[in-house]
C-alpha cells in the first residue's frame, strides 16, 4: 500500500525551543496510529510539525512522496491533511450549520448533510450557536467541519478530553466507520490510553521528544509494564 505521510528524522519545536528529536513514522491509507506519552513530551508538536504550524529544523516531512517543507498550512490542508486541534476552534457566534459551511472548501452547501449523517446529534443542534453546545457537541462539530474538506489523513489532538463516556463512544464509533468505509488515515494523540489502543492498530510512544516505542497496539496492550514506564498508565 502506498505511503501517504512520511516523517523522516524530524527535529522540530518553536523558535529556539527544541522539542522533537529524530522522529520517524509512516502512515498509509486507512491506517490508524495512536501517539501516546506523558504531557509535554511533544505529541502536539508532532501534529503541528506535520501541519506546518511548528518549526522543523531537521529531517523531512513528505506527503505522497512530495517534500512539504515549503507548503503553508493551507496548502497542506488542500492537499488532503485535516487537523482537529485540542482547542476545537469552532466559531462560537455561528450556528452549527454555518460552522459546517465554513469547512466545505468550495464544495456545494448540500454536502453538510455528510456531517449530519456521521453525527446525527449535530442535525438536532443545527440552528444552535456554538456557545450553546456541550463540550462533546463542540468536539463533534470540530471533527465534522474538518471532515467536510475530505482529508485523506486526519490528525486528532486529544479529541476525548473532558467528554462524557457516551459521547466518547459515539465519537470513536463515527471515526472508526470513517476509517473503515472511506480509508481515511488517522493519527490520534490521546491521554485515554485504553481507548486509543482499542481504536488504533499501531501505536507510538514519545518520551522527551524521542520515539521510544513503535509497533502494534495489541502488543503494547499485552505489555503493561511498557505503558507504565513510558506513559505512567496501564491499558484497561
Amino acid at each position: 500500500m502506498a505511503v501517504l505521510l512520511s516523517v523522516k528524522a524530524v527535529d522540530a519545536g518553536y523558535g529556539p525551543v527544541h522539542i522533537l528529536n529524530q522522529v520517524q513514522l509512516e502512515i498509509q491509507a486507512g491506517q490508524r496510529l495512536a501517539v501516546l506519552g506523558r504531557n509535554g513530551v511533544g505529541k502536539t508538536t508532532l501534529l503541528k510539525a506535520i501541519m506546518g504550524l511548528a518549526d522543523v529544523s531537521g529531517g523531512q516531512i513528505s506527503w505522497q512522496g512530495q517534500d512539504m517543507a515549503r507548503w503553508s498550512p493551507r496548502e497542506r490542508a488542500m492537499a488532503g491533511l485535516g487537523y482537529v486541534p485540542q482547542t476545537r476552534d469552532i466559531f462560537p457566534s455561528l450556528s452549527v450549520a454555518e460552522n459546517l459551511v465554513a469547512g466545505l472548501k468550495g464544495r456545494p452547501r448540500r454536502c453538510i448533510d455528510e456531517a449530519y449523517e456521521l453525527f446525527p446529534r449535530l442535525w438536532q443542534r443545527r440552528d444552535n450557536p456554538g456557545t450553546a453546545l456541550s463540550g462533546g457537541e463542540q468536539q463533534m462539530l470540530s471533527v465534522a467541519r474538518t471532515l467536510l474538506g475530505q482529508p485523506r489523513l486526519l490528525l486528532l489532538d486529544e479529541p476525548l478530553e473532558g467528554l462524557a463516556p457516551i459521547i466518547c463512544q459515539e465519537l470513536m464509533q463515527a471515526l472508526g466507520r470513517l476509517a473503515r468505509d472511506q480509508s481515511v488515515a488517522m493519527v490520534l494523540v490521546e491521554q485515554k490510553t485504553d481507548a486509543a489502543l482499542r481504536f488504533a492498530e499501531q501505536a507510538l510512544i514519545l518520551e522527551r521528544g524521542t520515539v521510544v516505542y513503535e509497533g502494534q497496539s495489541a502488543r503494547l496492550q499485552s505489555h503493561p509494564e511498557v505503558l507504565q514506564k513510558h506513559v505512567g498508565l496501564s491499558a484497561h
